[in-house]
Parts: structure tokens; C-alpha cells; sequence
């Protein structure tokens, strides 16, 4: 529950915040009483008269972006790492020219943003590969996403690996990452084109407070909190202090120029044998910057070393097998295939030279179905559900540790 009065003036600040005007169109795809589809499909409209469009669902938005080309759009990390996917399945069966183009305007267009970050001076040499890439690449690539017009592209609802919105930055889709709960009303913190720093959630909207606990645990104040929930006063005393500070149960740090970077899930937070505390989201998405994984769930609480659980993407892997002659009748067939094991190893050992030591995937194995919403395992927006998998996955997590 949140009072009307506290929701009016949040919705201003939003309102303020992204510039939405009745000429804006969005896209609208995730279920309606997700709190981030709220914000953008319900209370946008209302305040704005911007125009929505319905998507038929979250597995065809690949689809319906170009056809309805938004000017504002929130993409679930999930959307982003599968056009992300897409994209590289296309440039490989590429012919050797585009895809020599593509590759080295891709990287020439991340480093040229990072000095832009950074508030380098770009050379000549860096605009003239700018406007080269932007005619050959940047834009062709804009337009088949369905992204060109867009001119705040987000993300939220879980986290997104640092590497693939630089990645996605380099191109010229400025992709800003944003934090909220329920419990807060939709968006807390966004990062916006203008003023923004990869690898954190951005600054507090409007009159919103932040701070950090002694523990690390973000806490927030402000006209978004709610009140409280609905006949569980244990629950709310739980989570609202008597100072009006909202408990998130997310580990963060804020920088010296207010942004914010969460750093993990409390509860999820993975304690080893060792005593070392590890993120499993960090690991999680260090590994799904690769094209041929599709998701990852990082395992390691209270063991000896940190491995994972890894999901094929069916598509790309697929693609690979085709190209080398591979065949293959199924997911499950696929995802046993010596040779895709031995592919998800060598994926594994590009992302654990991101990481640090204590946090390198020393084991895995591929699951042999994919993730589903309709079996509990992901949630309506493709977060994975880790007491799903740790229930339904426990003796093939088990055969991890047995075998050393």
C-alpha cells in the first residue's frame, strides 16, 4: 500500500525525470502487474498521453521492436543478452568483409565511448571512426533492432553484466540501468544518457535518500516507500524502521557522486568454506556475456570452490553445431555433446579472466533443459528462481562436489 498523495508526487518526479511527452511511444511486453510495467505502461500513459504498444509476449519481442520502433523502451537483461546473441549468430555466417567491419567498429566504438566517459578528448582519428561506424554499422544495426528512434533505452528488474551494455554504448544505444522494488513504488535510482556510469544503478530520483547499513544493506527514504503490507505489520516492521528507512535486502556501496552499485542479493550472498563473500550475480553475468550461454546460476555457499550451473542458448549453440557439421535433435541432445562441453569450458575460461581468483568457476555442468517460467524456475521477468534450482538441480549439483 502507498498513499495517492506519495504516489502523485513520485510520478511527477518520474515524469520530470525521463522527459515523456505525448509524442513517446513505448513497448509494452512483461505482465501488467509487474511494477516496472506500471510505471511505463499505466502511470506514463496516464500522466503523459504517450502511446502504448502491446507486444505479443516476452518471446517475441525480437519482432516486435523494429515494427514498433519506441522511443522509449525497458528491456529486461534477458532481451538485451538475447539480441546481443542474435546478432553475433548473424555476423558469423557473415560475410568475411561485413563481419570484418563489424568487429572493428564494434571495438572502436567501445573504446571511443569509454574516453567519452572518461571526459578524454577524442583524436581525429576517433571521430572519423565514429561517423564511419555509425554509417556502415551503428545505424543498419539500430534500425534491425528497432531501436534507432530510441532515446531512453533501460534496464531493470535484475542485474546486467557491465561488459555487454558498453558493449551496447559502443553501438549507440545508451543503455541505462535502473534499480526498484515493489515495495518502492516501480524505479528508485536510473541512470539517464546524460549523466551515468556503467556498473551502477544510477542516482536517487528526485527527493529520494540513500544510504548504506553498517552490513552493506541499501536502505531508502522517501514519497515512493510504501506504507506498509496489507494485514502483516510483523512484515512491515521487518522492513520499514521507525525512522521511515525501506530495508531492500540489497548489498551496495554509493560512490562519491551519488550513484549507486549493487553488489548482491543478502540472503544470496555466497559464503565459502574459506569465508570469502561472494557475489553469484557478478559471476552469473561475467558468464552470460558469452553468446552461447543463455543463463547461468553460480553455486559455491559453504563449498570449497565456486561452480555453476550453465544454460545453453539453444540458437547460437545450435548455429555453431550447424556450421561444423554437428547434428543434433534436441536441447538435451545438444547440451551432452562432448564438443559443446567442451565450448561452455572455454566460454567459462574467458570469464574467469574478468574475475577475480577467489570468484573463478572452477567446475560446471550444462543443464539439461532449458529454464522455464511455466516450471517455477524463472520468474515473469527471467530471473532465475535459486530455490527452484537448488530443489530441482540438487543431485547434479551434488556430482559437481563429488567429483572434486
Amino acid at each position: 500500500m502507498i498513499g495517492s498523495a506519495n504516489v502523485t508526487r513520485y510520478t511527477d518526479d518520474f515524469v520530470k525525470l525521463v522527459g515523456a511527452t505525448e509524442d513517446d511511444l513505448i513497448l509494452s511486453y512483461l505482465p501488467l502487474c509487474h511494477v516496472a510495467e506500471k510505471i511505463y505502461s499505466v502511470f506514463l500513459p496516464l500522466a503523459t498521453g504517450l502511446v502504448v504498444h502491446f507486444g505479443e509476449s516476452i518471446d517475441t519481442i525480437q519482432q516486435d521492436l523494429p515494427e514498433v520502433s519506441p522511443t522509449i523502451f525497458l528491456g529486461v537483461p534477458r532481451i538485451w543478452e538475447r539480441n546481443h546473441a542474435a546478432l553475433m549468430i548473424k555476423m558469423q555466417n557473415s560475410s568475411p568483409l561485413k563481419k570484418k567491419l563489424f568487429f572493428h567498429f564494434t571495438a572502436k566504438g567501445a573504446e571511443i565511448k569509454k574516453k567519452e566517459r572518461d571526459g578524454k578528448p577524442l583524436s581525429a582519428g576517433d571521430k572519423l571512426n565514429w561517423w564511419l561506424g555509425d554509417k556502415l554499422v551503428f545505424r543498419p544495426l539500430q534500425e534491425r533492432l528497432g531501436l534507432r528512434r530510441c532515446r531512453l533505452p533501460g534496464s531493470g528488474a535484475a542485474p546486467i553484466s557491465p561488459e555487454l551494455l558498453e558493449w551496447f554504448h559502443g553501438v549507440g544505444i545508451p543503455i541505462g540501468e535502473g534499480f526498484g522494488m515493489t515495495e518502492l513504488a516501480g524505479a528508485s535510482h536510473f541512470n539517464m544518457p546524460e549523466d551515468f556510469k556503467i556498473g551502477t544503478v544510477g542516482r536517487p530520483i528526485g527527493s529520494i535518500e540513500q544510504k548504506i547499513e553498517q552490513d552493506g544493506e541499501i536502505c531508502i527514504r522517501g514519497d515512493n516507500v510504501f506504507i506498509g503490507y496489507l494485514h502483516n505489520e510483523e512484515a512491515t516492521r521487518h522492513t520499514i524502521d521507525e525512522e521511515g528507512w525501506l530495508h531492500t535486502g540489497d548489498i551496495g556501496e554509493i560512490d562519491e557522486d551519488g550513484f549507486l552499485r549493487i553488489t548482491g542479493r543478502k540472503k544470496e550472498i555466497i559464503i565459502t568454506a574459506g569465508g570469502k563473500n561472494i557475489s553469484p550475480e557478478k559471476i552469473e553475468n561475467a558468464l552470460k556475456t558469452s553468446p552461447y550461454v543463455k543463463e547461468a546460476v553460480a553455486i559455491g555457499d559453504q563449498r570449497k570452490f565456486i561452480s555453476a550451473l550453465v544454460q545453453i542458448d539453444y540458437d547460437s549453440v545450435g548455429d555453431w553445431a550447424q556450421r561444423r557439421d554437428m547434428p543434433y535433435t534436441s536441447y538435451a541432445d545438444l547440451a551432452a555433446k562432448p564438443d559443446v562441453v567442451k565450448l561452455v569450458e572455454e566460454e567459462l575460461k574467458k570469464a574467469n579472466d574478468i574475475l577475480a581468483r577467489v570468484e573463478n568457476v572452477r567446475s560446471f555442468k550444462i543443464l539439461p533443459k532449458e529454464l522455464h517460467e511455466d516450471d517455477g524456475e524463472l520468474t515473469a521477468t527471467q530471473k532465475v528462481r535459486r530455490s527452484a534450482i537448488s530443489e530441482r538441480y540438487g543431485e547434479l549439483i551434488e556430482s559437481i562436489y563429488r567429483g572434486g
